[in-house]
């Protein structure tokens, strides 16, 4: 093991049916789109250079509640000291989320 674990952290989004906002028929045709949703189901995953993965998942909405519940679930788990790496979503780098980077 190395001095810190080194985390990559990101969200995804899956979803049975496909976005798909256009389509080629013929002259004279006419075709609708389903604009019906299915349930997405949104991974956050936390990836260290050692191919390590923990992820969490909801079929509801991430914000930063969400990731706060899924970082101190992390947290509790952590052995050695930890670096976590977030990209710039607005959820990640919220005042909820800021005011738990001491931790």
């Amino acid at each position: 093991m190395g001095r810190i674990d080194l985390r990559y952290a990101d969200q995804t989004g899956f979803n049975l049916l496909p976005n798909v906002p256009y389509g080629c028929i013929r002259v004279g045709q006419q075709r609708g789109i389903s604009s019906q949703k299915s349930g997405t189901l949104n991974i956050f995953g936390l990836l260290n250079l050692r191919g390590d993965l923990t992820s969490y998942q909801t079929a509801g909405y991430v914000n930063s509640q969400t990731l706060i519940g899924w970082l101190d679930d992390f947290a509790a788990g952590v052995k050695q000291p930890t670096v976590i790496v977030l990209d710039n979503a607005p959820w990640h780098r919220s005042k909820l989320v800021e005011g738990k980077i001491a931790e």
